[in-house]
């Protein structure tokens, strides 16, 4: 399985039949946000976000109307690009204190795009995993997620169960799946809401495609202990890969020009029961 949506060779069917529709759930909107306090909504560089307000009020029992809000099956590509939840740091950040954490995570993006620039520039170098794990750790770029891919007629069963590991089991961490693609999905989003929820519709849902969910890790054991909560407790006995964060920063996709494979661990032994990568 392909590790990354940067990855994925997705084929679009030009003669797919346009009348398929779908439930979509009406777009995101600040004065709603604001309003009935179950989401926020941000845009930045990862696109327009609504995100969970784990913080206000009781959260298991805010949960139930956020998932009904946002079902990804039924949550267009056209008014936001990720359903996201943050439950806040493991007990492991926690424990580094305030100075440590800020040295061991300094993500320090620009810094490490330039060495690695300046390295490969020089030719004659072998890119290697250990090589970019060695620059992550200096320049304090150590976040990544483990990539679990669904189809929509799947995803809102499975998503339910991801954040349920992650928000009630252990309690802390991060989780997102994308909304579902649309052909006619515009390059960027300027704006949080629709001008006007009358008469939207989500556009026409792109054929055969996977929705992504990503979730994040801040040390090795936490990794691979929360690939084993995924696979017992979420029900996630295919295969998936974890990849860092810096991957993503460096451009090492499918087929990248230094014959890396897009993602850092992979599971692909199981045979034991005590091995998540």
């Amino acid at each position: 399985m392909d590790i990354d949506s940067n990855d994925m060779d997705m084929d679009v069917d030009r003669d797919f039949n346009l009348t398929t529709s779908v439930a979509w759930v009406a777009p995101p909107s600040t004065t709603e946000s604001s309003s009935t306090g179950i989401y926020d909504l941000y845009n930045d560089g990862e696109g327009v976000r609504v995100v969970y307000n784990w913080k206000k009020d009781d959260p298991s029992a805010r949960i139930e109307p956020f998932y009904n809000r946002w079902p990804p099956s039924c949550t267009s590509s056209r008014s936001c690009d990720w359903i996201c939840i943050d439950c806040g740091l493991s007990p492991f950040m926690k424990s580094l204190g305030p100075e440590e954490l800020g040295t061991r995570f300094k993500m320090d993006y620009l810094g490490l795009k330039e060495e690695f620039n300046a390295i490969t520039r020089e030719g004659g170098v072998k890119v290697t995993p250990e090589m970019i794990d060695a620059l992550a750790a200096k320049y304090g770029v150590l976040s990544g997620k483990w990539m679990v891919y669904s189809k929509p007629e799947s995803v809102d069963q499975l998503w339910r169960k991801v954040v349920r590991v992650v928000a009630f089991d252990r309690g802390y961490g991060q989780v997102k799946v994308s909304a579902r693609k649309v052909l006619d999905d515009p390059q960027c989003h300027s704006e949080f809401s629709a001008s006007s929820k009358e008469g939207w519709n989500g556009g026409v849902p792109v054929p055969d495609e996977s929705h992504v969910m990503c979730v994040d890790y801040t040390n090795k054991q936490e990794v691979n202990e929360l690939r084993k909560a995924l696979r017992f407790r979420a029900g996630v006995f295919w295969k998936i890969g974890f990849k860092p964060d810096v991957y993503t920063l460096l451009g090492v996709y499918k087929g990248n020009e230094w014959g890396l494979r897009p993602s850092r661990y992979h599971d692909l032994d199981y045979q034991s029961g005590d091995r998540a990568y």
